[in-house]
This record gives C-alpha cells, sequence and structure tokens, in this order.
C-alpha cells in the first residue's frame, strides 16, 4: 500500500511540474527583464521567497499562493521599494503553489509561472 501511496504521490508532482510549465496557469508572463530571479525554499515552519527585480522597476509584487485547486490568492503585496523578500509564516501542508504577480503603474497585471513545493 505505501508503495502505490509514493508512486502516487510521485506521479502528482511529475504532472503538476509539467503543468505549470504551460500557460494554462499564467495568462501572461512578466518580460524577461522584470523578475530576473525567484527562490522558494522551504524551512522547517516557514516557507522563504526571495525575489530580484530589473533596476527601475516600477509598480507593485503581490506574492500570491494556492493550494491544489489552483486557486491563487494574494498573501502579500510590496511596493517596489521595499525588501524582495517575503516569508510564508503559515504555509500549507502538501502541494503548494507560488507565484509572483506585478501590477504595473498602469494598473495591468502580469503573472509569473508558478512554482510547486511540496512539504
Amino acid at each position: 500500500m505505501n508503495t502505490i501511496t509514493n508512486f502516487l504521490k510521485s506521479t502528482f508532482l511529475i504532472l503538476a511540474l509539467v503543468l505549470t510549465t504551460s500557460q494554462a496557469f499564467a495568462t501572461q508572463n512578466p518580460s524577461i527583464e522584470e523578475i530576473t530571479s525567484f527562490v522558494i525554499q522551504s524551512e522547517a515552519t516557514t516557507v522563504e521567497l526571495t525575489w530580484k527585480m530589473a533596476e527601475g522597476f516600477e509598480g507593485k509584487v503581490l506574492v500570491q499562493r494556492a493550494g491544489i485547486d489552483m486557486q491563487f490568492e494574494t498573501i502579500r503585496e510590496l511596493d517596489h521599494t521595499q525588501i524582495n523578500q517575503f516569508v510564508d509564516e503559515q504555509p500549507q501542508a502538501g502541494v503548494t503553489f507560488y507565484r509572483l504577480a506585478i501590477q504595473h503603474s498602469d494598473g495591468s497585471i502580469t503573472y509569473q509561472k508558478a512554482s510547486v513545493l511540496s512539504r
């Protein structure tokens, strides 16, 4: 039974990774110049997200999280002048997706492709 459960978990994670690389979860992608790096690091009880924005970027960064249902919610909103780091102190158990949404000064929003984390 344990082997079947592990197989199903592995299969699901592979499927989730494949799906997050498709355009299905991001209506638009920020240009390569806006987000230069995005790193997710799982700690014992928290998840740390860090990113770098291109110099001269203006707008807001929305940190978003979703569970397996892929219903993203904004968990933090940051001005471009603030530090490019967020610590999720209440991460969800199991599979969690994180992404950055960029709200431009004209009000338009672009979405980064989601990254998956399994805890």
